[in-house]
């Protein structure tokens, strides 16, 4: 993997982050999530944080959901 600092620089110049201000990307920049699971997600650094606006898009299920990767998993099978 990339290194930590390498990663925080690239995210500073080349992502767009849709909750803060633009400029705030390089003096704060933004959590870089490395893994998640259920509501939790851990960034980097190996902290933990709870993800209380997730839900409201993409991942109202959380993260991981064994039920949805299953159905992932069922509905890949069945293509030709």
């Amino acid at each position: 993997m990339k290194d930590d600092n390498f990663l925080r620089e690239m995210n500073g110049r080349h992502m767009w982050q849709p909750m803060g201000h633009p400029g705030d990307a390089r003096s704060n920049p933004p959590r870089i999530v490395k893994s998640a699971e259920g509501v939790r997600l851990w960034d980097i650094d190996g902290h933990s944080v709870v993800d209380a606006v997730g839900g409201l898009w993409c991942v109202n299920l959380g993260y991981s959901n064994d039920a949805v990767k299953q159905a992932i998993a069922d509905q890949l099978w069945q293509l030709p």
